[in-house]
């Protein structure tokens, strides 16, 4: 049997017919689509696939993209031209609960008061983007980027972020709550008011750090390098402190026997 060219047509999801808000919504599928620009606030875009494509500057803001797909799945399974773009997007308020946004472009994408909750942003690079009062509990995000990034009053707790990069992040008033940070750069970041209780810090670059009025109570900063002018009156006390330099240069192993 063979299918007619309409029906061809209608068969391939493809930019022009992508373009399309009610068929993306109805769809939920638009497989390396161009939909830079598009409005799509306050779709229901839940379980959606819409990997490989570009959503630069697109307007997503109180959408509900719960468990959608807007990851790049490994590179051996696609072309160097395969590639999703959520730069510059708009998710403000949307709902990307158990998301699949690994190894994904979101340079400067506002996803202020977005709910990353459990969300897989493992790679993903998120350098200047605005995670403002971001629920981000228990999210994956290893290995991401996030440079320069906003996440003042973003709840980060439980959050596995080995290796992940946050140099010069603004963490302040953030909820770090038993957050897995092991291996990563803090360089420069502000974790002033920040809540790091119980958070796993061990091996992390903390150098020029604001932690000025952060909780830092069972905090682990083993093999820590406490320098920088911002160190210096902070009370680490309540940290767990083995091989960890300390402000004056000593070096401290006071829990290593724990």
């Amino acid at each position: 049997m063979f299918l007619t060219p309409l029906v061809l047509l209608l068969s391939v999801c493809n930019s022009r017919i992508c373009h399309n808000r009610d068929r993306i919504i109805k769809d939920k599928q638009c497989i390396g689509c161009d939909l830079r620009g598009i409005d799509l606030h306050g779709a229901n875009l839940v379980g959606a696939n819409l990997v490989y494509s570009n959503l630069t500057g697109a307007n997503l803001s109180r959408a509900n993209l719960t468990k959608a797909k807007l990851s790049n799945p490994p590179s051996q399974f696609r072309s160097a031209s395969d590639v999703t773009i959520l730069d510059r997007a708009n998710f403000s308020g949307a709902n990307l609960t158990q998301a699949e946004i690994y190894e994904t472009s979101l340079q400067k994408a506002n996803l202020q008061r977005a709910n990353l909750n459990q969300a897989n942003l493992r790679k993903a690079d998120l350098r200047a983007a605005n995670l403002n009062y971001a629920n981000l509990q228990k999210a994956n995000l290893r290995d991401a980027n996030l440079r320069q990034a906003k996440l003042q009053n973003a709840n980060l707790s439980g959050a596995v972020m080995v290796s992940a990069a946050l140099h010069q992040a603004n963490l302040t008033n953030a909820k770090l709550i038993k957050t897995q940070l092991s291996g990563g750069s803090l360089l420069g970041a502000n974790l002033t008011h920040a809540d790091l209780s119980y958070a796993d810090l061990r091996s992390v670059d903390v150098r020029d750090v604001n932690w000025q009025g952060a909780n830092l109570s069972h905090a682990n900063l083993e093999n820590a390098g406490l320098t920088g002018p911002y160190q210096r009156d902070q009370d680490f006390s309540g940290a767990y402190l083995c091989n960890t330099r300390l402000p004056s240069g000593q070096i401290e192993n006071r829990d290593c026997a724990r």
